[in-house]
């Protein structure tokens, strides 16, 4: 009843979480993307990109969702649009901080730099890859159970750490169900490079992620991820199956969530 009665509240048009952020909020852009994948003779081949963002803010309100790009990332045009694009939801954002969230890597030379060109040197941009499909998983030899508590972490290198998304709460450490593995987030790019070797900027960020993966818009499953990488998996789903039955190409811009 709880998550049928938020979902009502959500599609009537309400806010239906509000979180506190660790330090001021910012915008946070989440970027997914969808494929059109054609069969050949000599294996599959991607046809079509379809880029697009989910903008958030670090308290977990959702902004918007917006077409980034489409084509074929071969394609100059295609990043071309991405840059632009970018650019513009950063220009008019009227944030000094903006954070974006991607599952994969997205190229430092062809978008990131040329988007820090093309917007104002007073804001500070910082880039996450977030990877929910990775191979590492972890014990707690002080618990009972040997899962590890919520939001515990270990940091890999200098810009990788494993975060423990799902687990033991320390006001009720018994386990009630199954957690997930940790995810592996990757500090992928700072136009501040005062912020790389930051230890407390770096942490105060995975903070936000732990607390956007509470702020999930579903009602009450599927905290392993932060909305703003969870809504670009949804989406692609979404898209994807329009594509997949050739039906007509779907407008996204100002999509609301609730609905997928």
């Amino acid at each position: 009843m709880s998550n049928i009665g938020l979902q009502l509240f959500a599609k009537a048009g309400g806010k239906p979480w509000k979180m506190k952020p660790t330090t001021a909020e910012y915008l946070i852009i989440g970027i997914g993307q969808s494929y059109t994948i054609e069969k050949g003779e000599t294996g599959n081949n991607i046809k079509k990109n379809i880029t697009y963002s989910v903008l958030t803010d670090s308290s977990g309100i959702f902004k918007d969702i917006q077409v980034l790009g489409e084509g074929v990332d071969t394609d100059d045009s295609y990043y071309l649009q991405l840059i632009n694009n970018i650019s513009l939801i950063i220009n008019n954002a009227g944030h000094k901080k903006i954070s974006i969230h991607v599952p994969f890597r997205i190229s430092r030379e062809k978008i990131i730099e040329k988007v820090v060109n093309k917007i104002s040197a007073d804001v500070e941009l910082s880039v996450l890859v977030i990877n929910p499909k990775n191979d590492f998983f972890g014990f707690d030899y002080s618990s009972n159970a040997l899962v590890p508590f919520e939001s515990t972490f270990i940091k890999l290198s200098q810009d990788e750490y494993l975060v423990w998304f799902e687990g033991l709460q320390f006001n009720n450490p018994k386990v009630n169900k199954r957690f997930g593995n940790p995810l592996l987030i990757k500090f992928w790019f700072f136009s501040n490079k005062k912020h790389v070797n930051d230890i407390v900027y770096k942490e105060q960020l995975l903070q936000d992620c732990i607390n956007l993966s509470g702020a999930n818009w579903r009602g009450f499953k599927a905290k392993q991820l932060p909305v703003s990488v969870f809504y670009c998996q949804r989406i692609a789903e979404f898209i994807g199956k329009f594509q997949e039955y050739n039906l007509s190409h779907i407008d996204i811009n100002n999509l609301k969530p609730w609905f997928l």
